[in-house]
């Protein structure tokens, strides 16, 4: 079984557009630590008008982490 697929196994109860909340707790991380993450050019959301609400495809966070874990790192940044 690959990294895809083991992802993927554990975001199965996960809904299919993510909340930041949600990437917390799959990340075990706060919410602004993924809000460090929402503002990378590299972090699969799609931010509503305002930018009040921000949603993660779980599919695609999926392949985003995926190549996290493969070797690419994550990098936060503090802004």
């Amino acid at each position: 079984m690959g990294t895809h697929e083991v992802v993927e196994k554990l975001l199965e109860g996960y809904p299919q557009n993510m909340q930041p909340k949600d990437v917390a707790q799959f990340l075990n991380v706060s919410l602004s630590t993924v809000y460090s993450l929402i503002k990378q050019n590299d972090f699969p959301v799609l931010t509503m008008p305002k930018g009040r609400l921000h949603l993660i495809p779980k599919h695609k966070f999926l392949l985003w982490y995926a190549r996290q874990i493969d070797g690419e790192p994550v990098q936060v940044s503090n802004q």
